[in-house]
């Protein structure tokens, strides 16, 4: 949805804009009070849209170093899966080995700080959805 229109501003001007805001917002008004909908959106609407433009960035390079095309994308493919795998592993070996987990008392610091700071702001702007254009929106929702 908004891979083409970022796309063509990142290659003009070498910045990209971060949308999670903008996610959050269309996915809050959309349907308010939904928190799990919220960070699925957010998922497919941010990150997947910046996992495109980095897959479009290295075909370019490719293209510029005279890579053939089928080749590059059999690469990146091959190289997600093994990536992909490799990371469901190490998670898998993490949550099985590793005591106390993502809880603020874990001897070894692994407090996973951006699952809560996502899951919070997924929370709040659930519930503060865009009404706040329309009238004032009470806090305790």
């Amino acid at each position: 949805m908004f891979t083409v229109p970022i796309g063509v501003i990142a290659a003009m001007t070498n910045t990209e804009i971060a949308l999670n805001v903008i996610t959050e917002l269309i996915i809050g008004y959309a349907l308010p009070g939904r928190p799990i909908a919220m960070m699925m959106f957010k998922t497919w609407g941010y990150i997947t849209m910046g996992q495109a433009l980095s897959f479009t960035s290295t075909m370019k390079f490719g293209h510029y170093m005279k890579i053939p095309p089928r080749s590059m994308f059999f690469c990146q493919i091959i190289s997600t899966v093994i990536g992909s795998t490799v990371e469901l592993c190490v998670q898998e070996w993490m949550f099985s080995h590793i005591d106390d987990l993502c809880s603020p008392n874990q001897k070894d610091n692994f407090t996973c700080p951006y699952t809560h700071v996502s899951g919070t702001a997924s929370i709040i702007v659930s519930h503060y959805y865009c009404c706040c254009f329309v009238q004032p929106v009470n806090v305790f929702l």
